[in-house]
């Protein structure tokens, strides 16, 4: 999933470098972030892994699945910051704001400040290391700041503080994607004054309520940070939209079949399908009812993942770029030629394990090009430095066909 969302931060950085023609209410114009969207199956599955590559690369990017807000830089230095503030005696979330560019502590400095106290926590080893150390005095009466504020100020005019006392805006503005970075530090802002409304107070029900919010997933949500970014979003949230550019990505994700895996198995229609278990024998083996419903269930995942395909294949109004990784391109090509047909016959379909499969399937029908171009990308040997595009390598030209032998197939 990393290579492959690297690859596409590539392709996306590309596309808007070079200028490539979209059109917008019957003008042509540049491609803008905005412009670009990547529609996923499992979107918080690997949407924050696309995340990390976009912003990796420079690229404004909005989501609304887990690990975009409360994993961002500025966000969960600042959360460590909070917790620090209500208890100093939590060494990670201390070594964080101390390791964070908000003050700028290297890895030396913090095995330096370690080796004054290695029996206690790590806030004490800074307090002994203050007695010696400007930075280790000026951390410490900054945070006695805060500590002293705290119980006083509301946790937005607290917050603000903070900004302010470590120019934080102008901070987030000069990293990568700064708009972006900006906008998070308005919302954890507005978050902390929207706390306040519902009644509770302190600083640190704020980092509980905080905490809760991260491990379940629960975004916030953001009003028009899509405009200027590159957006990710699951393929059932697309429904109804169209982007003038489409990434359709990771799909060699396997289908899942777990519903076909019970040991009872459930249809609306058809009723249970139980395993016999032969307790004489000791085996375990699937009856006919079983094989029955299996076969159903199997059969209506298989339509619904194909429905959600082609949901996703068109919402892309003038460019579809689909995306799969495979660990031998032409091994997997060489299986799916092998009884294809056109049609593709129902039963082929259903012995497939992904969508990646059956898209190759289709470009494999498509032998003139017409509405598929396959490329094959070596994305473990794809440049490290974001420089240049990775090597794509265009499927081999086809032989001409023995003139003679074709007769006889046509006949």
């Amino acid at each position: 999933a990393a290579l492959e969302a690297d690859y596409v931060a590539r392709r996306i950085r590309a596309l808007v470098d070079s200028g490539a023609p979209v059109v917008d209410h019957g003008v042509i114009r540049p491609a803008d972030w905005g412009d670009i969207v990547i529609l996923l199956r499992s979107a918080n599955a690997v949407g924050p892994v696309y995340r990390r590559a976009l912003t990796a690369h420079g690229i404004p990017v909005f989501s609304e699945q887990g690990g975009g807000f409360f994993e961002s830089l500025e966000v969960s230095v600042l959360l460590s910051l909070l917790a620090v503030i209500d208890n100093p005696h939590q060494d990670v979330p201390l070594i964080a704001v101390l390791r964070s560019p908000l003050f700028g502590f290297t890895a030396d400095d913090l095995a330096a400040v370690r080796a004054c106290d290695k029996a206690h926590d790590f806030y004490t080893a800074l307090t002994a290391a203050a007695e010696t150390r400007a930075d280790c005095r000026a951390f410490l009466d900054t945070l006695s700041d805060y500590r002293r504020l705290a119980p006083d100020l509301e946790l937005g005019a607290l917050l603000w503080h903070i900004y302010d006392d470590r120019n934080l805006m102008a901070l987030c503005c000069a990293m990568a994607d700064g708009d972006a970075r900006r906008r998070n530090l308005m919302l954890l802002f507005d978050l902390a004054r929207q706390f306040e409304e519902t009644g509770y107070r302190g600083l640190h029900r704020f980092v509980v309520w905080l905490r809760h919010q991260a491990e379940e997933g629960r975004e916030p949500a953001v009003s028009g940070g899509e405009r200027r970014a590159v957006r990710i979003m699951s393929i059932h949230k697309s429904k109804g939209l169209e982007f003038p550019i489409v990434f359709l990505a990771d799909l060699s994700r396997a289908f899942n079949k777990m519903d076909t895996r019970s040991t009872v198995l459930v249809h609306p229609q058809l009723g249970l399908g139980p395993k016999r278990t032969d307790t004489q024998r000791g085996i375990e083996y699937p009856t006919f009812a079983r094989s029955a419903v299996a076969a159903r269930l199997l059969r209506e995942m298989l339509s619904e993942e194909m429905r959600l395909l082609y949901v996703a294949m068109t919402r892309a109004k003038e460019r579809l770029i689909l995306t799969g990784t495979l660990a031998d391109p032409e091994k997997t090509m060489a299986q799916l030629r092998a009884g294809l047909s056109s049609p593709i016959a129902p039963e082929v379909l259903r012995r497939e394990s992904t969508p990646l499969q059956w898209v190759l399937q289709c470009a494999l029908l498509d032998s003139e090009g017409r509405v598929f171009r396959v490329q094959t990308v070596p994305l473990a040997a794809a440049p490290d430095d974001g420089a240049s595009e990775p090597v794509q390598t265009e499927p081999a030209e086809r032989p001409d066909a023995d003139a003679a032998l074709l007769e006889t197939l046509t006949k």
